[in-house]
């Protein structure tokens, strides 16, 4: 059934709090206060689930206000939008921005630590792929960090990791085969990548190079970091096991806001297979 839901944690059976378009669009945390009077309640449905009831109500058809319009994009012309601009490119005048994307391969048959395989778009819009050394979960939290000459970067990464022992066993119990990524050789020691697929600008190499000054330089310090990530969640589980969050009544009010819907039609009922 077309319709706009309206749903909140409320034991009123009459009354409901939806965010307005007008309220969310300038504050999404504003929401106004809808009160039905009993008379326009048509229908009600209350489903017992033990903990607590959720209530369907519907309702007289409401007026919504419409959608404001989307203001219109900045003028470059106008003298204080071509200001505004023209300050964001001085501070940022001396910082590159790193859009990476990388997936961790953890294996026991990596003695040194995991594989990372990391795709780089360069400012050209080059796209390099290389395989590094470097634990790359570590970066989670980074979002910049200087080289050694003082050049300042802006990391945007998105990644994701993969346990190819675990991964293995689970497709063997599937009747599979996994067939893991070719990893290149890498060499020994302190963290270091090796280029698999594409032509890298300098600026693309570069900015490789300083990810993996910054790593090996701030290795503790990015461990430390991990950890207390992971002791943080660990507490945020521990409390809400602890404090779960207690099942609240619901009511969700519904009408049609089509044509039809609004001259009182009912809904057909959908169909079953």
């Amino acid at each position: 059934m077309g319709g706009d839901w309206v749903a909140n944690d409320s034991t009123s059976a009459v009354t409901a709090s939806p965010v307005s378009s007008e309220a969310s669009i300038g504050n999404p945390t504003v929401a106004k206060e809808l009160i039905i009077a009993p008379e326009e309640i048509l229908e009600s449905r209350v489903h017992d689930l033990g903990d607590r009831k959720i209530t369907t109500e519907k309702i007289s058809p409401i007026e919504l206000p419409p959608i404001p319009a989307p203001p219109p994009p900045p003028d470059p012309l106008d003298p204080a939008v071509h200001a505004r601009m023209q300050a964001l490119r001085e501070k940022h005048a001396h910082t590159a921005f790193v859009l990476i994307g990388a997936t961790v391969y953890n294996s026991t048959a990596f003695a040194d630590g995991p594989r990372t395989r990391v795709t780089l778009r360069g400012k050209n819009g080059e796209v390099v792929t290389c395989w590094s050394s470097a634990d790359w979960d570590l970066f989670t939290g980074t979002g910049s960090f200087m080289d050694s000459s003082g050049r300042a970067y802006a990391l945007i990464m998105s990644h994701s990791s993969l346990d190819m022992d675990r991964w293995t066993e689970f497709v063997a119990r599937r009747g599979g085969t996994f067939q893991p990524p070719v990893i290149p050789s890498i060499p020994a020691g302190k963290a270091t990548f090796v280029v698999t697929d594409g032509a890298p600008s300098p600026d693309s190499l570069a900015a490789l190079g300083a990810l993996h000054d910054f790593y090996n330089g701030e290795l503790e310090t990015l461990k430390s970091r991990r950890k207390a990530m992971h002791a943080e969640q660990l507490a945020r589980e521990e409390e809400l096991r602890a404090n779960p969050p207690q099942p609240k009544d619901i009511v969700i009010r519904h009408w049609r806001i089509d044509k039809a819907g609004q001259n009182g039609a009912t809904a057909k009922p959908a169909l079953t297979r």
